[in-house]
């Protein structure tokens, strides 16, 4: 090879856009209630009882901008009184890359939700050291196995015939 020669290159692998970007993500929804407060207060730190729901609904915006939103409900108790109730819903406008149309819902049903957790349930905690309690910190979620059984009811829906329910 003299000097004069340019050199060989190699050629530029082609660019891949990421399979799921979130664009922006927000609190959609909130509300915090104590209703046995201020009385209930004196046990703040004993509150050990409760129930957390979540639920996940996915709207296009305008495809492939998807708005997904993930529901959170907690109602925690202490000695058969509502110590507080939490409905959050909180969301984010999800783009997908170029993906397989089979790959589409789980990525919006499980990963858009596992990157969105960490902030929902940052949230919570905050809301409840705020309203006098000690800080909620949420369990993680499966969102995988929630996908799992929301296929497996859509499937037996339609086989047997019934609208599926989101």
């Amino acid at each position: 090879m003299t000097d004069n020669e340019p050199e060989a290159t190699a050629p530029a692998a082609p660019y891949r856009t990421p399979p799921i970007v979130i664009l922006v993500q927000y609190l959609k929804d909130l509300s915090f209630e104590s209703p046995n407060a201020p009385s209930i207060l004196n046990q703040a730190m004993e509150v050990r009882q409760g129930r957390v729901g979540i639920d996940l609904r996915v709207t296009p915006v305008n495809p492939p901008i998807f708005e997904v939103v993930v529901k959170l409900r907690v109602e925690a108790t202490h000695e058969g009184k509502t110590a507080y109730l939490v409905d959050m819903e909180y969301a984010c406008l999800a783009q997908i890359g170029d993906v397989p149309e089979d790959k589409v819902e789980p990525l919006l049903m499980i990963e858009a939700p596992r990157l969105l957790f960490p902030f929902l349930r940052a949230q919570v905690a905050q809301l409840t050291r705020e309203g006098g309690f000690a800080p909620l910190m949420v369990s993680p979620i499966d969102f995988f196995a929630l996908y799992r059984d929301h296929t497996k009811k859509k499937a037996t829906a339609q086989a047997g015939g019934e609208p599926a329910q989101a």
